[in-house]
């Protein structure tokens, strides 16, 4: 016979949110997270004077928290669940346990700062963070996109702390078949951007726009490009707990070199401040920006992560082998890879009009009988 078994989870920095679940592999996530297994109970076995599975499971859905094993009980309703400099301070070490990227942990980190800010010191429910979503939407100030960002770090927190019962769902979107024209830098806008910074003087933000538009790295991967890398010819990325090569264009490469040389930097990052660092996502932000005006180049459409669209679009125009750009990008999957190779409302339109669906007006005009 089979026995399942029940896992009592502790939280070992609160010492008190227990989790009780029948799936061993959850135990060792939750593990993973901080939250210690204090005690196992079999389907047959005993856990004191209530250890019988019937009374766990009405005490679980009580949402009780045990001290221990042993210890006093609290019920929900005298639980603070709140956001605080200790709670994201623990939030922010698991996130490093679980060995996020950097940007990862900021981004969760500062959504949840924008999270407790909203709760101003109440206790976080399934109530308030429905009230939140629902501000988030009638607010007017973010994309759906954005929105759903907050919310799933909200989730994530709630997941690490063990409040499993106040998670929220998440908005759902149809997937756009276009990409406004507004939005999507052109060839000829881009040729606008590298044009100017060279003109200015600024080498190093010609190369960079450069460097992005022909790689199709991500600005955080900017680092990687390095003195030690031209020797081969190609880059090693790390990124989001993967690792991929790329190669450099030849053109791109041959000025790489003459840059680094008459910049007289020998060694690391190629792309660094005054100060000897790397640059980051708000330096290039800042820089591109500043020279959208004298291109002639909407400041809508330039910034960073475009420089990585441009490139799919043309990578795939030119190769049409959607597997191949997903490698290249480095997404773990195709659907990702999709939303970088959208047409653009022009070229929809024009997709659209080829489809000769419209019969009255040739028919109006005496090109054709349609058989009225």
């Amino acid at each position: 016979m089979i026995h399942k078994r029940i896992y009592i989870m502790r939280n070992t920095h609160y010492n008190k949110t227990v989790h009780i679940c029948t799936c061993e592999y959850v135990s060792i996530i939750w593990a993973q997270s901080g939250i210690k297994c204090v005690s196992k109970w079999s389907e047959n076995g005993k856990m004191g004077k209530k250890g019988n599975r019937e009374y766990l499971e009405k005490r679980s859905l009580k949402n009780t928290v045990f001290k221990g094993t042993g210890g006093a009980e609290k019920t929900e309703e005298t639980e603070k669940r709140i956001i605080n400099t200790e709670s994201i301070e623990y939030f922010k070490r698991v996130l490093i346990r679980n060995e996020k990227s950097i940007q990862t942990i900021e981004k969760y980190i500062r959504d949840i700062k924008k999270l407790m800010i909203y709760a101003h010191g109440q206790s976080i429910s399934k109530e308030m963070l429905l009230e939140y979503k629902e501000y988030l939407e009638k607010c007017g100030r973010y994309k759906i996109s954005s929105i759903n960002s907050y919310l799933a770090a909200a989730n994530h927190f709630c997941e690490v702390m063990g409040w499993m019962d106040i998670r929220v769902k998440m908005i759902k979107v149809q997937r756009a078949v276009f990409i406004p024209e507004n939005k999507e830098i052109t060839m000829n806008e881009y040729e606008k951007l590298v044009k100017t910074a060279y003109k200015k003087g600024d080498d190093r933000l010609a190369l960079i726009i450069e460097t992005l538009g022909s790689t199709g790295i991500r600005i955080s991967e900017l680092r990687y490009i390095t003195v030690e890398s031209l020797k081969y010819g190609m880059a090693d990325i790390h990124n989001k707990g993967k690792a991929r090569r790329i190669l450099y264009p030849g053109e791109l490469l041959k000025l790489l070199n003459e840059y680094v040389r008459k910049k007289h930097i020998t060694h690391g990052s190629i792309f660094i401040t005054s100060n000897g660092n790397p640059v980051n996502r708000s330096n290039v932000w800042r820089m591109m920006k500043n020279i959208c005006r004298l291109a002639g180049v909407s400041a809508d459409k330039v910034f960073p992560h475009n420089m990585r669209h441009l490139f799919a679009r043309t990578f795939y125009k030119i190769k049409n082998d959607i597997a191949k750009l997903a490698d290249v990008l480095g997404h773990s999957s195709i659907d990702t890879t999709r939303i970088y190779i959208k047409s653009t409302g022009r070229e929809h339109k024009r997709q659209l009009d080829k489809m000769n669906m419209i019969i009255g007006t040739r028919y109006k005009q005496g090109q054709g009988d349609i058989g009225w």
